[in-house]
């Protein structure tokens, strides 16, 4: 195992320490770590969202913890998008579960229980029912 990855699990549990279980478990378990070079450590993010707020809140201190448990003084870490695959439209992601047939839709998307025949005028709509 690189020397980074071995950085990152140690940053890892003092990150834990130090942010508490669940925005350890929110923000940082979910990041997947690879190492190109072994002297940079990547991150993958499951979104854009996710990347983004990382970047601006924990960063910094991920790169503060890779850095005492690191030989290596001038880490870098980058964040990125993950690849993780996700399951095709219309076929299960577990064995034996089925998704739904979906309800054939009529030509409109309206309900048809909404209409001006049942319209109850009331406090709260009167100023509209008065156009």
């Amino acid at each position: 195992m690189p020397e980074i990855m071995k950085a990152w699990q140690q940053a890892q549990a003092y990150l834990k320490d130090k942010l508490g279980e669940t925005v350890f478990d929110t923000w940082i378990l979910p990041l997947k770590a690879s190492s190109r070079n072994g002297d940079n450590l990547t991150l993958e993010a499951p979104d854009a969202f996710f990347k983004d707020w990382v970047e601006k809140h924990y960063k910094k201190g991920i790169e503060e913890a890779l850095s005492g448990f690191s030989r290596k003084k001038s880490l870098l870490v980058f964040l990125e998008i993950g690849t993780q695959e996700k399951p095709a439209l219309g076929k299960s992601a577990k064995p034996g579960i089925t998704s739904p047939t979906p309800e054939p839709q009529s030509s409109s998307n309206l309900n048809a229980r909404y209409t001006f025949d049942n319209f109850v005028v009331g406090t709260s709509n009167r100023h509209a029912h008065a156009y």
